[in-house]
Order: structure tokens, then C-alpha cells, then sequence
């Protein structure tokens, strides 16, 4: 596979991106309760009030109480707002009053939101909640977002850590790349390189194809991290992916990144 020239300037590494503490999945995380926050005037957000608007049948009630009882709820007291979306039956809404309820808990403590997501005993909402969670984290602290994922049960290896560290590529390379050091599982490295790919690719398709030949070890994998870089370098430069590829050795690989980029022309 032929090499780029690497023209990127160098990433600084993030201070302390190593040095998050691991989530333990302890349920002890839920037992307190967060600190009270005021309530708005003339705005019911207790409890009850939540129930009882989440359950009317009304669809603009329902809409109201997802999109200001409950978040209110969530800011003063997320352990609250989640035992009672929890005791919601069997609803078409449950789903987003669980999202809602991941992501604004994750906002004030993702440690807790990402304890009470994990232990769900459904695995759909157990996923979606999780993911919603550690994503939120990320964009603040994308060490303990990945710590958080990478720690809870069936997790470990899983599409949303892929997809939390290929973002961290995207903004802190760097940083990353300390993380993925200690990544012992070959396989799963070069996963997260083709999400890392993907996410450069999208602003920096000729990184996304340097890193693709460097990183990632041949085989399938790397073949897909190329084409999708090739794709958005074709687009925006068409001459200069053209270019690289006629350096490819004869081979299904050239053929299919031509008629990628022949197809973008």
C-alpha cells in the first residue's frame, strides 16, 4: 500500500487524558440523591405532576411534559426522574423519556447517569441509554466517557466505544492514540482506527487515507477505511486522489478505489 507524506501538524497531547478513574458499575452511585435545584415559577415539575402528564392521553400534553416537566425534573433530581420513567409501562414515548432522562442526568453526573443506564435490565434500553450517557460525557471529558463505556458490563468492545474513541480522534489525536496504547486487543484497535477514519475523513480525507495505510493492518477492514476516505477526498480534491491511487499496485483493491473515485467525479 503506498504512504502519503504526512503534512499534518502535530496534535498536543491532552494533560491528565490518561488519568480517569475507572467506572466500577457499584449500584452505591444511585443511593444519593443530587443537590436541589429551584424550580421555575408557575412550572409543576414534581413527580407526580410528570406522571400524570406523561400518562394523559393527549399527544401535546405528552409533548409538554417531555420537553419542560421532565428535564426540570431531571436538573433537580435525576435518581427521581429516573425511577419513575422506570416504572412507566409498556408506552411509545418511553424510549425518549429514557433518552431524556440519560442525557440530562449525564450533564450533571455522567459517573451516575452511566451506573443507572448500565444496570438496566432491558438491553435495548440498556444500549440506548448508555450510549446517550457516554456521549453526552464526551463531549466534556471523552477520557471518562470512554472509561465509563469501556467498564460496564458487555461493553468493552462495543460499536459505542469504537464510536466515542474514533471521535476523540477526530479532536485530540493525541491524546487518543495514549488511550489506544494500552488497547492489548488488535482487532478492536484497528475498529476504532476505521471509526477514527471516518470521523477525519469528513474535514481531512487526505489524513483519513494516510491514517487508514498506517494504522489499520491490511485486510478488509483497512480496505473500507480507504474507499471512505477516498470517497470524501474525491469529492473535494479529485485530482490529487487520483493521483495516489495510481500508485496502488494492480490488484481488487485499485480497481475498486477507480471506480470509487470515478464514480465522484
Amino acid at each position: 500500500m503506498p504512504r502519503l507524506k504526512d503534512a499534518r501538524e502535530p496534535v498536543p497531547n491532552a494533560k491528565g487524558a490518561n488519568e480517569s478513574e475507572d467506572y466500577t458499575g457499584r449500584s452505591e452511585v444511585l443511593a444519593a440523591p443530587s443537590k436541589s435545584a429551584p424550580r421555575r415559577q408557575g412550572i409543576d415539575s414534581s413527580p407526580s405532576a410528570v406522571v400524570t402528564g406523561l400518562e394523559s392521553t393527549g399527544n401535546e400534553e405528552q409533548q409538554q411534559t417531555l420537553d419542560h416537566l421532565l428535564p426540570e425534573l431531571i436538573q433537580r433530581d435525576p435518581v427521581a426522574a429516573s425511577h419513575l420513567v422506570m416504572g412507566l409501562a409498556a408506552w411509545e414515548r418511553r424510549e425518549e423519556a429514557l433518552l431524556k432522562v440519560a442525557d440530562g442526568w449525564a450533564m450533571k453526573d455522567p459517573r451516575a447517569a452511566a451506573g443507572w443506564a448500565a444496570a438496566l435490565e432491558d438491553e435495548t434500553e440498556r444500549i440506548i441509554c448508555l450510549s446517550a450517557a457516554c456521549e453526552r460525557a464526551s463531549r466534556a471529558d471523552p477520557a471518562l466517557a470512554l472509561s465509563l463505556a469501556s467498564n460496564s458490563p458487555g461493553f468493552a468492545s462495543s460499536e459505542l466505544v469504537c464510536g466515542l474513541a474514533g471521535n476523540w480522534m477526530a479532536v485530540d489525536r493525541g491524546a487518543a492514540e495514549k488511550w489506544l496504547a494500552e488497547i492489548k486487543d488488535s482487532h478492536l484497535r484497528d475498529r476504532i482506527w476505521v471509526e477514527a477514519a471516518r470521523s477525519i475523513g469528513t474535514r481531512a480525507p487526505a489524513d483519513a487515507a494516510l491514517l487508514a495505510v498506517e494504522k489499520i493492518s491490511p485486510g478488509r477492514l483497512q480496505e473500507e477505511a480507504v474507499i471512505s476516505a477516498l470517497h470524501q477526498w474525491g469529492m473535494r480534491d479529485h485530482q490529487a486522489a487520483v493521483a495516489w491511487v495510481e500508485l496502488f499496485p494492480e490488484g481488487p483493491l485499485r480497481e475498486r478505489a477507480e471506480g470509487e473515485l470515478f464514480g465522484t467525479r
